[in-house]
């Protein structure tokens, strides 16, 4: 963990002071259409995904948010059943991965850098609140919410404006509030049932019915802790490649049937022979790197990642784009998993997605630099498909911290 944290520190301190091209095609004077058709699609899929992984359909969200417990459990139901028997959702759900990941980060921010789309972002913002409710899970509003705050962290950093007292008496209640109203749908799927911590040898609150404060402290706290138990308890684990893509879950179920590498004893799956559990319980992110890299080089490849929220903050931060917005973002939820899981593997389309805007992001820094040394500096200022943003220089609008 301190290899990790010392890459990851180098890893974003190269990737903040890297040089950022201007994006192509960048405009402040229309919605951007990868993002608008985000929103579209992602409004689409609301319907067949609902009926496909939620018992309860859109009519019944009311419902579905008065007993979380049984819309947690139809959801449960459904996922057990297997991605072949949702292979046509699924397929649609990547093929626009690429487009609907963009949605969120981008109109956050566009609301927080200059109050623009506002119908647009509370479209965006909906969505997974609906979705959290019809299938009972926190996954997507978590999800969510980081994503908004790194728009708003962007937007702040741009402006050079700091916390205000205001701003911090708002936080604070705010923070409490949503970690009480987090135990209390935790506590809503079984209130009758003791509370055990995963992997506790005893219940942590061994009575029958009880409080939402007692919900919201163990499960808090166990959210913080538990996946470090699981990180030492798969140290022990003998390790074995895993052919380069069983770091993801969703790809492994896909990939392994076609290639017959479903043998594998890969790292994870020897938590349950280690008094742990591969599926029930969270051993970091690490672990599930250990399915295709050696211990030692984890920390590199979590590096690796901190180097691409460093380039994509510093061009995120210089030109307000989509594509370094969405990868900032996307990328800042990465890390701060890290200590349970590494979430956005666990969906084969958010990961494919995300893996396809990172390619992107990092091609279109090289396509520019290499025109740069082969054209020269002024005909690729001179509109050969770079269309800068007309305030992108002014101190007054991105700041003193922009580098």
């Amino acid at each position: 963990m301190a290899a990790t944290i010392i890459c990851s520190f180098v890893g974003f301190q190269i990737g903040s002071k890297a040089s950022v091209p201007a994006p192509i095609f960048a405009t402040r004077q229309r919605i951007p259409m990868v993002p608008l058709l985000g929103l579209v699609c992602t409004l689409i899929l609301i319907v067949p995904m609902s009926t496909t992984y939620s018992g309860f359909n859109l009519s019944q969200f009311g419902d579905a948010l008065s007993d979380q417990g049984q819309a947690y459990s139809d959801a449960s139901t459904r996922i057990a059943e297997g991605t072949h028997s949702r292979s046509g959702i699924v397929a649609m759900q990547t093929l626009l991965s690429p487009l609907t990941l963009t949605a969120l980060p981008f109109f956050a921010f566009e609301f927080f850098e200059a109050r623009r789309y506002r119908l647009l972002f509370l479209l965006c913002a909906m969505s997974p609140i609906v979705w959290s409710v019809l299938v009972g899970r926190d996954q997507q509003m978590g999800l969510a919410i980081l994503l908004v705050t790194a728009a708003w962290l962007l937007s702040k950093a741009r402006k050079g404006t700091g916390l205000s007292r205001r701003q911090l008496s708002i936080l604070m209640p705010l923070a409490l509030i949503s970690l009480v109203g987090f135990g209390a749908r935790k506590l809503s799927r079984n209130p009758a049932a003791p509370i055990c911590a995963p992997g506790s040898d005893i219940c942590t609150v061994p009575h029958a019915f009880p409080s939402v404060w007692e919900a919201t402290w163990v499960t808090v706290t166990s959210y913080a802790s538990q996946g470090y138990e699981g990180l030492g308890r798969a140290l022990n684990a003998n390790w074995h490649f895993g052919g380069g893509f069983s770091h993801s879950p969703a790809l492994a179920s896909l990939i392994d049937p076609a290639l017959g590498t479903g043998s594998i004893l890969r790292v994870p799956n020897q938590l349950d022979a280690l008094g742990w559990s591969e599926t029930g319980y969270w051993s970091t992110a690490l672990t599930a790197l250990a399915s295709d890299f050696p211990w030692p080089l984890i920390p590199v490849v979590v590096g690796s990642m901190a180097l691409i929220l460093g380039a994509s903050w510093r061009a995120a931060l210089r030109f307000g784009d989509w594509l370094s917005i969405t990868v900032f973002g996307y990328t800042l939820v990465a890390l701060v998993f890290i200590p349970q899981n590494l979430q956005l593997a666990l969906s084969g389309p958010t990961y494919i997605g995300y893996s396809l805007l990172v390619i992107l992001f990092v091609a279109r820094g090289r396509k520019i630099s290499l025109a740069s040394t082969s054209e020269g500096p002024k005909k690729l200022s001179s509109g050969r498909g770079v269309d800068r943003p007309s305030w992108q220089d002014e101190p007054s609008r991105v700041g003193a911290n922009t580098p």
